[in-house]
């Protein structure tokens, strides 16, 4: 019998995204604008991304062995590690908005390289990209 290598016998780690049925492309689409546009949105549009959110926010996550909603994904890998102190530093001082713009991309990094040192976001970890996605400024 030929010997097997250790790597083949890996398996590589998956994120499962399972969104609610009631999503729907223009809920993408509106969620797209808001990153494109920075958050520059209409009336019309600031409502329907706020539904929009909502939705991805009952989405389910499934990986590492948990499951959980996006809505406490989300509270427990960032806004409680980087919300407040983020909001105190753009309110403590007469911020630019170039200094604001550095800022926000100083915490994105520091973002994905948690998520990636945390077990949720690698190349290898099919569906994590969508954990990680994030407005950078060109």
């Amino acid at each position: 019998m030929p010997r097997r290598e250790a790597a083949e016998f890996i398996f590589m780690a998956e994120i499962t995204i399972i969104l609610p049925v009631s999503i729907t492309l223009d809920h993408f689409s509106v969620v797209l604008a808001y990153f494109e546009r920075n958050g520059r949105l209409s009336a019309v549009e600031w409502k329907a991304a706020l539904k929009a959110f909502d939705l991805l926010g009952q989405a389910t996550i499934a990986g590492q062995g948990k499951r959980q909603s996006f809505r406490q994904f989300y509270e427990n890998e960032i806004d409680r590690r980087y919300a407040d102190e983020f909001l105190g530093q753009i309110m403590a001082a007469e911020t630019t908005d170039v200094a604001a713009n550095a800022l926000q991309q100083k915490v994105t990094v520091e973002i994905v390289a948690n998520l990636e040192s945390d077990g949720w976001y690698a190349e290898q970890i099919e569906n994590s990209e969508y954990l990680a996605a994030q407005k950078c400024s060109a």
